[in-house]
């Protein structure tokens, strides 16, 4: 096992900052952390409605040489990509949720992939 470095952390945040950027997820608070999640990577934990979103990344890995550039940067935007789906995910799991909620979502999701593609 090896310890994740400051350098490998930082093109981590980077990287996602940036695909935050580019989906347009202008509204989220993001806040990172290197600390230990288990056999993950990395993960986010959002607050929907607070809009606040932890992003973690492992502080050690089983095989510090095959954690390359860009498994970290694959890494980040996969997480990235969880936060631009997390509105519809916090609404398919609420109990009480509208049409017209699950309608302006889908659409928020539709006008950033738009601007993408």
């Amino acid at each position: 096992m090896g310890k994740v470095t400051k350098k490998q952390f930082k093109l981590f945040c980077d990287e996602f900052t940036r695909y935050v950027n580019k989906f347009g997820l202008h509204e989220w608070e993001l806040r990172f952390f290197l600390e230990d999640i288990g056999n993950n990577l990395a993960c986010i934990r959002s607050d929907y409605l607070g809009r606040m979103c932890r992003v973690s990344f492992t502080h050690i890995w089983d095989d510090p040489l095959l954690l390359d550039d860009n498994q970290i940067k694959e890494t980040a935007k996969h997480e990235a990509i969880e936060l631009l789906t997390d509105d519809l995910g916090n609404l398919a799991g609420s109990r009480y949720v509208t049409l017209d909620e699950i309608d302006a979502a889908r659409h928020t999701l539709v006008r950033r992939l738009e601007k993408l593609l």
